[in-house]
Formats: structure tokens, C-alpha cells, sequence
């Protein structure tokens, strides 16, 4: 389970909690589902497999990391907030800045250390509004920046 972060100073916040399974498999085989690029179920198995990987990777390492994600009632949500500052979005399609308004969103909130928008693309590169595109594979290879 993980629970939404709902210290906001300019926007409600939604506080109802995400749920995972442990093995991102088990709903889809219990729903019948088949995963197909460029669909809504690959994307939510795409976030779910990274964020899995997340938790993994910070228990392996024995940190104590908090970890969140943010909704606001407008409609804007972070995938994953980790120690309140470090924002991240999954995301299979491409990456356009228009992307990372709900990261900007949670900066009017909170500081924020990074901004990530973490997907299939091939190569890091640095969006003009400061957020960072990272391919999912470099995300998991910075654990030591998570926390």
C-alpha cells in the first residue's frame, strides 16, 4: 500500500491510498488481461513493476525511505514521491514537457531535490523546466539517489 502525501498548501489533496501486489502478474492473470504496448493496463503494469523495483532496491540497501505518491482534486498526480523530495512519473509513451505538469504542481507545494519522468526513452536528457527524463533502466540504477 501506498499512502498519498496530502500536506499541500495551494491545492486539496486526495488521501486515499494506491495498492500493489507484490507480483504485477497476479492481477492481470486473475483479470485475464494481456499486456499490449500503448495500452492503459501496460502503462499501470509499467508503473507498478518500477515501483516494486523501487521498494526493492531501498530494502535492499536497508534504508528507511518514505514513500508516497500525491493526487490533487484538480486531477494532477506523482506516481511516486520519495522523502518528500524527490518526484517521479512513470510514463511508456513519449515524454513531452507538457508531461511534467503534475510534478511542477507538487513543486508549488513542497521543494523538490529532483524531478524525474522515468520511461521508455533511450537517453537521459534535461527538460528547460528542470525536470529530467530518465530510461526506466538508468532510474534503476541510481538507488543511492532515492533516498
Amino acid at each position: 500500500m501506498l499512502e498519498a502525501f496530502t500536506r499541500s498548501r495551494k491545492r486539496r489533496a486526495i488521501a486515499a491510498p494506491k495498492f500493489y501486489f507484490f507480483d504485477c502478474g497476479i492481477p492481470n492473470t486473475i483479470l485475464g488481461r494481456t499486456l499490449s504496448p500503448k495500452t492503459p493496463e501496460f502503462g499501470k503494469a509499467f508503473e507498478h513493476f518500477l515501483f516494486l523495483e523501487t521498494v526493492a532496491a531501498m530494502r535492499y540497501d536497508g534504508r528507511i525511505v518514505k514513500l508516497n505518491y500525491w493526487r490533487s482534486a484538480s486531477g494532477y498526480e506523482v506516481d511516486l514521491l520519495i522523502n518528500e523530495h524527490t518526484a517521479v512519473e512513470f510514463k511508456t509513451g513519449p515524454i513531452h514537457i507538457q508531461d511534467t505538469r503534475p510534478i511542477l504542481a507538487l513543486q508549488e507545494e513542497i521543494p523538490l531535490k529532483n524531478k524525474w519522468m522515468v520511461g521508455l526513452e533511450k537517453q537521459v536528457r534535461l527538460l528547460e523546466n528542470g525536470v529530467e527524463v530518465l530510461p526506466w533502466k538508468e532510474y534503476l540504477a541510481r538507488p543511492q539517489h532515492l533516498g
